[in-house]
C-alpha cells in the first residue's frame, strides 16, 4: 500500500440544529443550568455552561450533562479539553452539535447519546482522543479507536460489523499511493469520523473491481472530510469512488475535495463508484479528466436514494456513455441537490447538469454552470426515461449538436412538473433540436413549468420556447416561455415542429413578472420582485440571494 496527494480542504458542512432550545457549551457565564454531584442539568430552554467551568469539574471527576427545562438539544460552541481519565456525557432530548473543537487528553472518555436527533459535527468541529484506549460510546455502542488507515483496515478484517472511530486528522501523504482499496473487506459496522479530516489520500486501480478507501460498505460511514484527494480510476475497475467503490448501506455528513482521472470503462463518483443504498448530506469539489463508462459529481451509477448534496466542480473528459453534475447514470432517487459543475464532453454521452442519463426520481433539485456535449444535453438530465422531474430549476448554459434542452435533452416517458429554466439553450447541426425545456420530447407530460432561456439553432427549425420537437403523445399543460428573452417571439413556436402545440403558451417579460400564470399553484410557486428577478420561483426551492 502506498500513497501521496495535493489539494485544499473543504470544510465538512451539515445542519446545524437550532439555535433555540439548547444547553449550550461557550464562553459565557453560566447560566440556568443546575449541578449536583457530577450531574448538571438545564433548567430553561436557553442554557448556558460556561465551558471553564465544565473543564474545571472534569478535572476532578465524571461529568453528565443533561437537557432539561425545555431544552432538547446541545451545542458545543467553543473549544473544550480535559486531561484527566475523567469521563464527559452529553445527553440530549434532541440533537448534539459539535461546532468546535473537543479534545481528550490522557485516557478521558466521552459518551455522546443524542435520544431522538442526530450527532453533527459543524464549523470545523471535532472530536479528538489523544490515547486510542479512551472509551467512546455513541448511542449506546462503544467505538474502537484507530489513528491511521492501516489499523483501521487490521481492525474490520478482525470485526467485519464493529464500530471504529476516528481519533484525530491524518495525513496520508506519508502512505503513497493505495492500490484498488484501503478496507478490503465488506464493511457491515459503523465508522464515525468525529469530524475529521484525511488529508492527501491517492488511491488507484490496480486490479480489483473496486476501488475506494472501502471497497464496499454495507453499514454505515459519517462525519468525514476529506482534503487533496486523488482517486485515479484504471482499466480493471467497475466501481470507483474516493471513500467506497459500492456503497449498500449509509454514507452520511461527508466532505470530499478530490481529483479524478479515469482511464476504463467504470463507474467513477467522487464519493462512491456505486449507490445502491444512501446517500445524504455531502459537500463535494471536484474535477475530471480523462475517460470512463459513466462519471457523476458524487456517484457514477445510483439505483438507491441521494439527497441534500452541493457539488461544485468541473467535468473536462469523456464518457462513452453518460457524465452528471451528480450523478452519471441515474436509477434511484436524488432530492435537494444542487450543483454548480462545468462539463466539457467530446465523446456522445448523454450529460446532464444533475444526472447524464436517468431513469428514476429527481425532486427539487438546481443546476448552474455550462455544458458542452454532442448530444443530449440538459441543464438537469442529459436523456431522461421514465423518469420523473418535479421541482427543478436550471439556470445556466446549454450546447449540444443534437437535443439540447434547459431541463432535459431528450425526454421518453417522462413527466416534467413545476420546473423552469433561465439560461441559454443551443444546438449547433442541421436537423438538431432545441427548446427552452426539452430538445426532443417523445411521450410523457410537461405541466406547470416555464422557461426564460435564450434558445437558438445554428442550421434548423426545430427549436421551440418550450419543447424543440415533440414526437409522439407526448402532452402539455400550463406551461409559458418568454416572448422577449426566449429569441422566440412567435407565439405559435412553443414547440418546434408542431405550431400551436396545446398546453404551451408564449407571455412577455412583463407579464411572467406580473403575477403568476394561470395554472400555477401559490402554494407552490412564489413571486417577489427581489428574488428570482421578479420571475415566478419554487417556494421548496428557492433561487440563492
Amino acid at each position: 500500500m502506498k500513497r501521496a496527494v495535493s489539494a485544499t480542504l473543504l470544510a465538512l458542512t451539515v445542519a446545524a440544529l437550532p439555535a433555540r432550545a439548547a444547553l449550550v457549551i461557550s464562553n459565557a457565564a453560566t447560566k440556568h443550568v443546575q449541578c449536583s454531584a457530577g450531574v448538571c442539568t438545564s433548567t430553561a430552554m436557553n442554557a448556558v455552561l460556561n465551558a471553564g467551568d465544565l473543564q474545571t469539574m472534569l478535572a476532578g471527576a465524571d461529568v453528565t450533562l443533561n437537557t432539561g427545562g425545555g431544552a432538547a438539544s446541545i451545542s458545543v460552541k467553543v473549544p473544550l479539553t480535559w486531561a484527566s481519565k475523567n469521563r464527559l456525557t452529553l445527553n440530549a432530548d434532541n440533537g448534539i452539535a459539535i461546532e468546535a473543537a473537543v479534545v481528550v487528553e490522557s485516557t478521558g472518555a466521552m459518551t455522546i447519546t443524542p435520544s431522538s436527533g442526530a450527532l453533527s459535527f459543524t464549523n470545523g468541529g471535532s472530536i479528538a482522543f489523544w490515547d486510542n484506549a479512551s472509551s467512546l460510546i455513541i448511542a449506546g455502542q462503544s467505538y474502537t479507536l484507530v489513528s491511521d488507515l492501516l489499523t483501521l483496515d487490521l481492525d474490520v478484517q478482525a470485526n467485519p460489523s464493529g464500530s471504529f472511530a476516528l481519533a484525530k486528522d491524518y495525513d496520508a501523504s506519508a502512505d503513497g499511493t493505495y492500490l484498488d482499496y484501503v478496507v478490503e473487506k465488506p464493511f457491515a459496522g459503523s465508522f464515525e469520523g468525529l469530524g475529521h479530516v484525511i488529508s492527501n489520500f491517492k488511491i488507484m486501480t490496480a486490479r480489483d473491481s473496486n476501488t475506494g478507501m472501502f471497497y464496499e460498505v454495507d453499514g454505515s460511514v459519517r462525519d468525514i472530510a476529506f482534503s487533496n484527494g486523488t482517486l485515479d480510476c484504471t482499466q480493471y475497475a467497475i466501481y470507483c469512488g474516493l471513500l467506497a467503490g459500492d456503497n449498500k448501506g449509509t454514507l452520511a455528513n461527508v466532505s470530499v475535495a478530490v481529483t479524478l482521472y479515469g482511464d476504463t470503462s467504470a463507474y467513477i463518483g467522487s464519493l462512491a463508484g456505486g449507490n445502491e443504498g444512501t446517500i445524504n448530506r455531502v459537500t463535494v469539489n471536484f474535477s475530471y479528466t480523462r475517460w470512463s463508462y459513466a462519471v457523476g459529481g458524487v456517484v457514477g451509477a445510483d439505483s438507491g436514494t441521494i439527497q441534500n448534496v452541493s457539488v461544485s466542480g468541473i467535468i473536462q473528459g469523456n464518457a462513452s456513455f453518460a457524465a452528471g453534475g451528480i450523478v452519471g447514470l441515474e436509477g434511484g432517487s436524488i432530492s435537494d441537490v444542487h450543483a454548480s459543475v462545468k462539463m466539457d464532453m467530446p465523446s456522445s454521452a448523454s450529460v446532464g447538469g444533475v444526472a447524464g442519463y436517468a431513469d428514476g426520481t429527481i425532486l427539487r433539485c438546481s443546476w448552474f454552470g455550462s455544458i458542452k456535449a454532442k448530444t443530449s444535453a440538459g441543464g438537469i438530465v442529459g436523456h431522461a426515461l421514465v423518469t420523473t422531474i418535479d421541482s427543478c430549476f436550471s439556470t445556466g448554459h446549454v450546447r449540444a449538436r443534437h437535443n439540447a434542452g434547459g431541463i432535459a435533452g431528450y425526454a421518453d416517458n417522462t413527466s416534467i412538473t413545476n420546473s423552469y429554466a433561465t439560461g441559454t439553450v443551443l444546438a449547433t447541426y442541421p436537423s438538431a433540436t432545441s427548446g427552452g425545456l426539452v430538445g426532443y420530447f417523445h411521450f410523457g407530460t410537461i405541466n406547470t413549468s416555464w422557461s426564460g432561456a435564450g434558445v437558438t439553432d445554428r442550421a434548423s427549425t426545430l427549436l421551440g420556447g418550450v419543447v424543440g420537437d415533440v414526437d409522439g403523445n407526448g402532452t402539455a399543460a400550463s406551461d409559458y416561455w418568454d416572448l422577449d428573452t426566449s429569441g422566440i417571439s412567435d407565439p405559435s413556436k412553443g414547440a418546434g415542429n408542431v405550431a400551436n402545440f396545446p398546453g404551451l403558451a408564449g407571455l412577455s417579460d412583463t407579464q411572467l413578472k406580473s403575477g403568476l400564470p394561470s395554472g400555477f399553484d401559490s402554494a407552490i410557486w412564489g413571486q417577489n420582485p427581489s428574488i428570482n428577478n421578479g420571475y415566478p420561483y419554487l417556494l421548496a426551492n428557492p433561487p440563492p440571494q
